[in-house]
């Protein structure tokens, strides 16, 4: 008859604990390497979470924090997805104005690439308005504004219109006396 001896159930459950510990201790190592080169200083991270469990109920003061610590300019990981974050009108400025072409970008957030790939699209083209960059992203902004100007935007006259027809809407509202009536009679009007 076979039986368990307690002294290698104990053995047992020591490796499978120094198992635990070591792959803790390799996550948190794995973690610590993968920061990109030349990354700006900031925390480290807990992996697979980064700095959110540090950030609580306000980001705002966590990231406030980080910039007195940190400078203005800090790197982070927002999850697995490692952020810069600019602090001051001064170096976003710079950023954007001086380094454009290296800012202008955005990087995909794991969902986006599975839309992109669940839509078929390559991984180096980039769809609609809000995922495309460059050169796609200059041609369909430049497009959109001529047809958005087309319809008003950006046009004082159209204000005009827009607080008369509203006064005038708000008139025949308060004539009605507190009494119910079908506002789509006004809204229609051409």
């Amino acid at each position: 008859m076979d039986y368990i001896s307690i002294a290698s159930v104990y053995k047992t459950g020591l490796n499978v604990f120094y198992g635990l510990i070591l792959t803790v201790i390799g996550a948190f190592v794995w973690h610590y390497f993968r920061r990109p080169r030349n990354a700006p200083p900031g925390p480290i991270g807990w992996p697979l979470l980064g700095s959110l469990p540090s950030m609580g109920s306000r980001p705002d003061e966590y990231l406030q924090t980080l910039a007195k610590k940190y400078g203005p300019v800090v790197g982070l990981y927002m999850g697995p997805d490692f952020t810069v974050v600019l602090s001051d009108v001064e170096t976003t400025k710079e950023a954007f104005l001086t380094h454009g072409d290296v800012f202008s970008g955005t990087a995909l957030t794991e969902l986006q690439k599975l839309i992109k790939k669940a839509l078929g699209y390559k991984d180096d083209e980039m769809i609609g308005v809000f995922l495309s960059e460059g050169k796609i992203w200059k041609e369909q902004r430049k497009f959109a504004l001529s047809k958005l100007r087309e319809l008003g935007m950006g046009k004082v006259s159209m204000e005009g219109k827009i607080k008369e027809e509203t006064a005038a809407l708000l008139t025949a509202f308060k004539a009605k006396d507190a009494e119910p009536f079908d506002p789509q009679v006004w809204l229609s009007k051409t």
